[in-house]
């Protein structure tokens, strides 16, 4: 609910406006993802790309592609660690984190589970904020009379 009446506005924004605050959304997104998940860092740095230095969409085809295989073999260094200047989660000198890591797939699903609940819930919210704007009630009873 925080970012609504910034997503309800943005449906009215100039065309220039729209792209330019989904730039600065995708720039903080590869920030985000090159200071927190040592893949994505080491891929950027090796592509000579630059997150922070985003300026137009068309930047990113510097980018190497993600294959399959390539999440197959680094699925380990690709999850993102919140580890607040700590050590990541894999040791630069191994292959795979440490026998007394935990497998990071149950978290991801978890995690997936969590923002589809949360997506279908702010889907509702829309939803009913919306209808009840449109006929001017919260009364479910009120809002059958209106299906004609």
């Amino acid at each position: 609910m925080k970012y609504l009446p910034q997503v309800e506005a943005a449906q009215y924004w100039p065309p220039d406006t729209l792209a330019q605050w989904q730039l600065d959304r995708l720039r903080g997104l590869l920030v985000h993802a090159s200071a927190r998940c040592p893949f994505y860092a080491s891929r950027f740095e090796a592509a000579g790309f630059d997150p922070g230095a985003t300026s137009r969409l068309s930047d990113i085809q510097k980018l190497p592609l993600l294959t399959k295989s390539d999440i197959q073999l680094n699925r380990e260094r690709m999850v993102m660690g919140i580890t607040r200047g700590e050590p990541p989660l894999v040791p630069p000198d191994a292959a795979a984190p440490p026998e007394a890591a935990a497998d990071p797939v149950p978290q991801a699903l978890v995690l997936t589970a969590i923002v589809i609940g949360f997506a279908l819930t702010s889907f509702a919210a829309v939803l009913v904020r919306r209808a009840c704007g449109d006929l001017g009630t919260a009364d479910v009873d009120a809002m059958r009379g209106s299906d004609s």
